[in-house]
Order: C-alpha cells, then structure tokens, then sequence
C-alpha cells in the first residue's frame, strides 16, 4: 500500500515552485504535480547555475498550467506499464492477435527493457533491443513486430501523459524484404500427391487438402470432422491451429475475419477425406480405442490435432521421396494460388479462396503469376487495334 503523500505547499499550488541551492553545489527546482491516481507528487530539476534552474522551472509551470506536463511516473518501470498495457489490450483485440502481443513482449521487449523506468528509456535502449534480436536470429519480421508492439505501448504512455515523447518512433526499424516465393507446378502436385499414394503415406490426404484449397498449415490442422459437409462439398473454416513458444499448439480463431470462410472441394478431395475417416476409425478399432468422429480430420492417436511441428518433417520427407525441390510446407498454399492465376482465374476469386482480407495482398505476392492474364490484355488490345 502506497503511503499517503503531503499535499504540496501552498504557493506550489499556486505555481510558483521552489528553488534552491544544494549541498554539492547545484541548483535544485521543485514543483508540485499530479502523478497517478491524483496524487500529489514533487518533481526536481537540477543545473549548475540558478539561471538554469529558473529556466526549467518556468517551462514545467507552463506545461503544468496548460496541461501537457507529463504525468509522474515515480519508480514505473517499462516492464510493469507493458503489463498494464497487454491486460487493457486483452479485451480490445483478437485473442490470436493478443496472443502473438504476449509473446512479444515476454520473449524480447520484457527481458530486455522491462527493468528500465519508463521516464528514463531512450533511443539507444531500443537500438539495443532491435541488435540483440537481430543478434540472437530473430528475422527482421520479428524485430519489426516486436518495435510495432513497443512503439504502442509507448504511443499509450504518451495518452496518460507519462511520456513526452515515444522513442521507439525515431528508431529505425530493419528492413523487410518479402522472400521469393517456391512453388510447385501442376505437375510437380501430381507427382507429390502420386509418390505419398504410392507409399501409402499416411498424410497422403493433408498434402492433397493443402494442394487442393491453398489453406494455411493452421487452418487444416484445425479442422474437425463436422467442418466437412460432404453432400455438398464443401469446407467450413473457422478456427486455426497455432504455435506459441514455450507452450506447444493451441487452437485459435483464424488469423483474420476473411480468413473464416467456406470454399467448394472437388470431388476427389470429398472422396479422399471420407476414405481417410474410414480409415482411421478402422485404425482405433484394431488398436482398442476410440475414434472422435467430432474431433480434429487429422488427429494423433489420442485424439489431439497433429503437430506443426511434425507434419513439416513429414513434409519433406515426402517432397525428398518423390524427387521433388525442397519447398515450405507454406509454399502448397502459393503453388495454389500461382496455379490458379496461371489458369486465368480473376486475382477476386483467389483472395476468396485464400481467405485473404484484401485483394491487394493477393495481387501484390502473386504479381508475377499472372502472365496468362497479360498475355490475354495483350491479344484483345492487338484485335482491337488491327481491327
């Protein structure tokens, strides 16, 4: 419990402050404010000469008059208003969102400006940080999401008034440039889809779900059984599966709104995906144990989704076996979308079925995937001009 502090002196009330000289040598300058929660507080400002004392103290009584003196914030520490900061933003933000916000800040902000006070971090503390992230093998993605969540944590001690300025917004972020992107052609598909057949690979159906719809690794991963209507093909989805360091795999909502969406599956994707029920009931059965026709379409033995972690081991050791170039298992989802914009289908259409939450992400990855579509521009303007 914070002690009750003495209320200022009555001519600090009325603005006048205090100056004097200390035992060292230096001029000192107090004025009352109003720190958190109302409460009085006494703030100082030093110097070696009167003049400059005076001059610091007449720009707080300013400040504090017409309102824009930062608010004290004592012993307040970076570490404790991020705290303060995740808890308010946990019910204004997406759980997912919220979620990668957490981690952020426990994994790198925290452990490394945490133990600074909040009044005393400057520049060259977020310097540090970006280095060390960068330093330690952090991608400059995650450098630049982890300065995203400090400039906002910053940018929300400036609206309590308890910064003047926000830091990290005068620090230079890394650059990000986006990977060229690996795909698969409609012949390599095949050959994949042909050798896990072939092998009797038994994730031989996510490899041909995630080559049939371009869903996100998550979004397969998080699909049950009731998620599937097969009369008429199609597939619900409405939740992802998520890793967080230090915890494993947790379901989620998916990554944006756009992203829950209900897209058609051909025919041979039904077909394959009630094979592999069958079949994996047929497993658990031999096996002594219990089959969750509710539960995750692909599940472990005890009935948890399949892990990430695994699935992309498994990943390239199918891609390995069918003689085919080492790609992500991120990279079906783009093989996808090239193909289909090769195909002519429109950029709308692709982002419908991506489940991206604006064409202009679809156009700006899969810019180079649409020679078909050039070529097409190219033959109608020629017929027009002979014509």
């Amino acid at each position: 419990m914070r002690p009750p502090q003495p209320a200022p002196p009555a001519r600090s009330r009325r603005g006048t402050g205090q100056v004097r000289r200390r035992n060292d040598g230096r001029w000192e300058a107090r004025v009352w404010v109003r720190g958190r929660g109302g409460v009085w507080e006494r703030r100082s400002y030093y110097g070696r000469t009167r003049d400059d004392v005076d001059r610091q103290l007449h720009a707080a009584l300013v400040e504090r008059a017409d309102g824009t003196m930062p608010a004290a914030t004592g012993k307040l520490t970076v570490g404790a208003f991020a705290a303060t900061w995740l808890a308010n933003k946990e019910v204004k933000v997406r759980p997912r969102t919220w979620i990668s916000y957490r981690q952020l800040c426990r994994d790198h902000i925290i452990p490394a400006l945490g133990g600074i006070r909040l009044s005393k971090l400057g520049p060259d503390d977020v310097e540090r940080l970006y280095a060390s992230m960068l330093k330690a093998g952090c991608s400059p993605k995650t450098v630049r999401n982890a300065g995203g969540v400090l400039h906002s944590v910053l940018e929300t001690a400036m609206k309590y008034r308890y910064l003047r300025a926000n830091v990290a917004a005068v620090v230079e972020l890394p650059r990000h440039s986006r990977p060229t992107i690996k795909t698969l052609d409609e012949q390599q598909v095949r050959a994949l889809v042909e050798s896990a057949d072939a092998a009797g690979d038994p994730y031989a159906t996510l490899w041909a779900l995630a080559l049939g719809t371009g869903a996100r690794q998550g979004e397969l991963l998080g699909l049950l059984w009731p998620d599937l209507d097969d009369r008429r093909g199609l597939l619900h989805i409405e939740r992802s599966l998520i890793y967080i360091a230090g915890e494993g795999d947790h379901t989620a909502e998916t990554k944006t709104k756009s992203s829950n969406r209900t897209i058609h599956i051909a025919p041979a994707l039904v077909d394959r995906l009630l094979a592999h029920r069958a079949a994996s009931a047929e497993s658990a059965l031999r096996e002594g144990r219990s089959y969750n026709l509710t539960g995750p379409v692909f599940q472990r033995p005890d009935g948890r989704p399949l892990s990430q972690n695994i699935v992309v081991k498994k990943w390239h050791a199918a891609l390995l076996r069918a003689g085919l170039p080492a790609v992500r298992f991120h990279d079906a989802r783009h093989s996808v979308a090239t193909i289909l914009l090769q195909r002519g289908m429109s950029a709308r259409a692709v982002a419908d079925q991506l489940g991206h939450s604006n064409i202009t992400t679809t156009l700006n990855v899969y810019a180079h995937s649409t020679p078909t579509q050039h070529q097409q521009a190219a033959a109608i303007l020629g017929e027009f001009l002979e014509n």
